[in-house]
């Protein structure tokens, strides 16, 4: 199972923490003091929350598709999520079959997202599927992309 979520803020204090310079002016920073264990900073709190909703998406998924956990990987970055399906039943069926799923997929995943406050920053999901060989990079066979309507609903991207 892979999940993953990165912040931009967090690079952000990777970087200073890393080489102690403000990113911006290359200046040198005054690290702040160490925290107690259980304090936590907002950016942190809020990658630990994208973490949790990114597990609680992908047990949705494989309750209503069936897959082994490994062959889901769900990934949620800046208003975006992406589902990636790996050598799923459905690459030798037709499109049609896989946009039935992936329909299913997306109202698992809706469902999820409207249980916390996550659904207002999540505006486009893609579901992809892809054939992965052993030792070879993953090629896409189809993705099916979501975009949420003004009214609040993700719908299908027939373009």
């Amino acid at each position: 199972m892979r999940i993953s979520y990165i912040s931009p803020l967090i690079i952000a204090a990777a970087f200073v923490g890393a080489c102690g310079r403000d990113a911006k002016n290359n200046n040198q920073v005054q690290q702040p003091a160490a925290q107690s264990p259980t304090a936590q900073s907002p950016a942190a709190q809020s990658s630990a929350a994208q973490g949790s909703l990114a597990m609680d998406i992908h047990k949705a998924i494989i309750a209503v598709t069936g897959y082994d956990a490994s062959a889901v990987e769900v990934t949620i970055f800046t208003g975006q999520l992406a589902v990636n399906i790996s050598n799923s039943k459905l690459l030798e069926s037709d499109r049609a079959a896989r946009k039935t799923e992936a329909a299913k997929i997306s109202a698992a995943t809706v469902k999820v997202l409207e249980s916390g406050a996550a659904v207002n920053s999540i505006r486009a999901m893609q579901i992809n599927y892809l054939s992965r060989a052993q030792a070879s990079k993953p090629r896409v066979v189809d993705a099916i992309d979501f975009r949420k309507s003004p009214q609040g609903k993700f719908l299908m991207d027939i373009s």
